[in-house]
């Protein structure tokens, strides 16, 4: 009989970093492009992506972008 799947527990923060393209300088662009990130972050993501079932467990502000990146 096998044990059901634990799951892993991810503590940290996630990041929002905002950059310019490629190429342009910051206060001259028009456009930020923005990623989701952070090591903590990127090692809940590998690790579901690889099959395992994870939890990130944080604090982010009731906002439109927190959630958005929650999801």
């Amino acid at each position: 009989m096998t044990s059901p799947a634990k799951t892993i527990a991810c503590f940290g923060e996630t990041v929002l970093r905002l950059a310019v393209p490629a190429g342009e300088f910051p206060l001259q662009s028009p456009r930020l492009d923005a990623y989701v990130g952070g090591a903590e972050t990127n090692v809940a993501v590998a690790l579901s992506a690889l099959g395992h079932p994870v939890r990130m467990l944080g604090a982010v502000p009731d906002r439109s972008i927190a959630s958005s990146i929650a999801r």
